[in-house]
């Protein structure tokens, strides 16, 4: 009886499968968008921030001294100095503040509808002020103008400045304490020919330069 030859297995191959064309189409594409994504955040555009802002700063810096310096030519130059909204309190710097010049030898004179005759002062050299009722009242000749009122109020102050002058021509600078603005007021002013200082405290000023003045 003859006998069934066996067939020889099969070899496997050993041959790698080709990639998948398709995926590894959607995959190369995804790769390259991370590295963008990558590229994109690497990238940071305020780091030319601090350029501009360091100019902003220098330029506001500049400005700043000019307008001190200013204020100080201003302050050695007039002694006359005529307060408007002076106040009988004296805790507010309406009063202390006017007070303080009093004590450095310059002229103070108070404006102040409400107050009445005679305002008491903690100034050991006078112990009283006459007030007047407005500003075309005041007697003595004004160079500066201490503005103690509501922003709101300050272009009817620069009214009442301009009519004075029409008559004494004696107010040279109006100057309105820290914390009033009124842009108005100021284009009306300068318009006007008056020196103009607005949102700066006077008394600040003035201690600026005072080792100078010792």
């Amino acid at each position: 009886m003859a006998t069934k030859k066996k067939k020889a297995p099969a070899k496997k191959s050993t041959a790698k499968k080709p990639a998948d064309k398709k995926k590894s189409a959607e995959k190369k594409p995804a790769a390259k968008k991370k590295s963008e994504e990558g590229l994109s955040a690497d990238f940071d555009s305020s780091l030319f921030a601090p350029a501009t802002s360091v100019k902003d700063s220098e330029k506001q810096a500049k400005d700043e001294l000019t307008e001190s310096y200013r204020c100080k030519e201003l302050i050695n130059k007039y002694k006359s100095i005529a307060v408007y909204g002076m106040s009988k309190d004296k805790e507010k710097p309406s009063h202390y503040v006017p007070a303080y010049f009093i004590e450095h030898n310059y002229n103070i004179m108070p404006i102040n509808p409400k107050a009445g005759g005679i305002m008491g002062l903690t100034s050991k050299k006078i112990e009283g002020l006459k007030v007047s009722k407005t500003l075309m009242e005041v007697e003595g000749e004004i160079e500066i103008l201490d503005v103690f009122r509501p922003s709101q109020d300050a272009v009817g102050v620069v009214k009442e400045a301009i009519e004075r002058n029409k008559e004494k021509g004696d107010i040279k600078v109006i100057w309105l304490q820290e914390g009033i603005v009124n842009d108005e007021a100021r284009l009306m002013a300068e318009e006007a020919g008056f020196e103009f200082v607005q949102d700066r405290c006077i008394y600040k000023e003035f201690v600026k330069i005072l080792p100078e003045k010792k």
